[in-house]
């Protein structure tokens, strides 16, 4: 199985309008007829081609003192002694859920949920 792409969807309504059938279709674009059918009755009921949804979790934001804390921490892991063994540094920045929200804490910075000012005082902390 493959992911469908809009550009991909349009494709295949295409080839739904020519008169391609339906196993063809599928094989080409390794998805199962099934998916097919439903892109088909999504395009003849509202006559336009399906629009498809952007996958995975939406980003949850954190408040302004919660990013504090956690950029803190992040410097000072950053900072730290080559003593600090290499093992250390890593649990150190994984205990919050990721690297990667860490980075992007510096570009949203509103909201946020209990659980991740909890997490952001634990790493706060260390």
């Amino acid at each position: 199985m493959r992911k469908l792409t809009n550009k991909k969807v349009r494709w295949i309504i295409r080839q739904l309008d020519r008169g391609t059938p339906v196993k063809e279709i599928a094989a080409a674009m390794r998805v199962t007829p099934r998916r097919i059918y439903q892109l088909k009755k999504q395009y003849e009921e509202t006559g336009q081609i399906p629009e498809l949804k952007q996958p995975g979790r939406k980003p949850k934001q954190i408040d302004k003192e919660a990013e504090q804390i956690i950029l803190q921490a992040y410097k000072k892991v950053q900072t730290e002694s080559s003593s600090t063994g290499k093992a250390d540094r890593k649990r150190l920045l994984h205990s919050h859920p990721s690297q990667h929200h860490i980075q992007s804490f510096t570009q949203t910075r509103s909201g946020g949920g209990e659980h991740e000012q909890e997490k952001a005082k634990e790493v706060g902390s260390l």
